[in-house]
């Protein structure tokens, strides 16, 4: 299978927790098994004390759009145990000191998932699974299925979220909906992308994904619960049957 894996930190380059750890040793392990896997992450400044070790190469160069924003998004591109990585460079996005915790990152990570779309586009990779972790990523499947659902090139694809950190879930006011992605209020009117008022990409994608998973039993209990202290138990209870703890899955 071809499988896209998309997550804002990725071992070796770039981790602040168990989002890169998780990321790296699932796509490896897929490799192993014998499938295709790219990786698509951010270019951060602190990667670029390690583009010696990997030998970053330029890739592509092209236009971002995020309504009058215009702005680049360049890729390079270098090979890890058997897996393709994709780093999107930005500097006024992500030439930073750290990698998240900054007033504008709802736009940083607009940039990144529309930027992620494109290069989908531009690789013409047919992936059979798109995979996205946590809230950074999560619109890409929104963006494919509202913006290219009679795009050939994703007309089999199934979408995993893996679900790491859901303090964070990616809330922004419903104007940003269509000001960095071009999408209709009527989404955040219906319900589907809104939560608690806002516009929610980790709740989006719990709407859109094929599957859901996260990383250990107790904690996939802990989000079903009443009581979660998330407070994402109503709509993961619509999807349990599609909420696994987090193996490495065969489509039929």
């Amino acid at each position: 299978m071809k499988i896209a894996m998309f997550s804002s930190e990725v071992n070796p380059l770039a981790k602040s927790g168990g989002l890169a750890d998780v990321a790296y040793s699932l796509s490896k392990e897929l490799v192993k098994m014998g499938h295709e896997v790219i990786v698509v992450m951010p270019l951060y400044k602190s990667m670029w004390k390690k583009e010696k070790t990997y030998h970053f190469q330029d890739f592509d160069d092209f236009e971002v759009s995020l309504s009058w924003r215009k702005t680049h998004a360049k890729i390079y591109t270098t090979e890890i145990d058997g897996i393709k990585y994709y780093m999107i460079a930005n500097g006024p996005y992500f030439e930073r000191d750290n990698l998240y915790s900054y007033p504008d990152d709802n736009e940083r990570f607009a940039f990144y998932q529309l930027a992620s779309v494109q290069l989908l586009k531009n690789l013409n990779y047919k992936a059979d699974i798109i995979h996205v972790h946590d809230h950074q990523a999560s619109f890409i499947p929104v963006l494919i299925k509202e913006k290219d659902k009679d795009n050939p090139l994703f007309k089999n694809t199934k979408f995993i979220l893996t679900i790491h950190n859901p303090a964070f879930r990616g809330e922004f006011d419903k104007f940003y909906l269509n000001d960095y992605y071009g999408l209709s209020d009527e989404l955040f009117d219906n319900g589907t992308v809104r939560f608690n008022g806002m516009v929610s990409t980790l709740k989006s994608a719990l709407v859109y994904c094929d599957k859901i998973t996260t990383v250990s039993p107790t904690h996939r209990d802990e989000l079903l619960d009443v009581n979660s202290e998330f407070h994402l138990n109503g709509v993961l209870e619509m999807r349990r049957d599609d909420f696994v703890v987090l193996v490495v899955m065969r489509w039929i």
